[in-house]
């Protein structure tokens, strides 16, 4: 009776130790997901800066019709001169 007992309680400390393995694996993989979850969340931000700022930046030389003559238009009215500046500022 007593070996079953403690037959148990080591199969009890088995199964507790596997669980335990097994939270930390899927801890570990959630960490990494996780991780490149934000980095490509921070990839997917930067494309789209820079394809705003291209965008700014051929509105400043009239080469996007008459809706980037009106972007230049409003850039120019505020910032001056520095519009040609503006859109490399704001990717940097």
């Amino acid at each position: 009776m007593a070996s079953s007992a403690s037959q148990s309680r080591k199969n009890d400390s088995r199964r507790s130790n596997a669980q335990t393995k097994t939270q930390k694996k899927t801890n570990e993989r959630n960490i990494v997901q996780t991780t490149q979850d934000s980095a490509l969340k921070n990839e997917i931000i930067l494309i789209v800066i820079f394809a705003v700022t291209i965008l700014l930046f051929l509105c400043n030389f009239g080469l996007i019709g008459v809706v980037g003559d009106a972007v230049s238009g409003v850039m120019f009215g505020v910032f001056g001169l520095i519009a040609y500046i503006v859109p490399v500022m704001a990717f940097v």
